[in-house]
C-alpha cells in the first residue's frame, strides 16, 4: 500500500515538474529542436510505468539520469550547431532509451504470467 502511494506521489510530482517543459515544446513543422518531442514522449512513458508500478524506483531513477545526460549532451551540441554526427548520436541515445523501456515492459509482462 505504501509503495503504491509513494509511486503515485512520485508520478504526480514528475508530471507537475514536466508540465512547464511541455508548455515550451515547439510542435509541428516549426519545431525548433526535433528531439524534444520524442524525448518528452519517452519521459511520459517512463512516468506511466513508474505510476503503474511496472518499474521500480531504482529503474525510474536510472531513466531519469539517462534523460538528464541526454539534455546535457543536446545543450552542448546546440552551442555550435548540431552536425550530422551529433544528430546521429542523439538519435542513437534516444533509441537506446526506447529499447530499454521496451525491455522493461517485456520483463513486466513475463513476470505477470507467473
Amino acid at each position: 500500500m505504501k509503495k503504491t502511494v509513494l509511486f503515485s506521489i512520485l508520478a504526480a510530482s514528475a508530471v507537475a515538474l514536466s508540465t512547464p517543459a511541455a508548455a515550451q515544446h515547439y510542435g509541428g513543422y516549426g519545431q525548433r529542436y526535433p528531439y524534444e518531442g520524442r524525448q518528452l514522449q519517452l519521459e511520459q512513458r517512463v512516468q506511466r510505468l513508474a505510476y503503474n508500478g511496472r518499474i521500480s524506483r531504482q529503474e525510474y531513477r536510472v531513466f531519469q539520469r539517462q534523460f538528464e545526460h541526454f539534455d546535457r549532451l543536446q545543450r552542448q551540441y546546440r552551442r555550435g550547431g548540431i552536425d550530422r554526427w551529433e544528430a546521429r548520436e542523439l538519435d542513437a541515445q534516444l533509441d537506446r532509451i526506447q529499447r530499454q523501456i521496451r525491455q522493461e515492459r517485456r520483463e513486466d509482462r513475463y513476470d505477470r504470467r507467473w
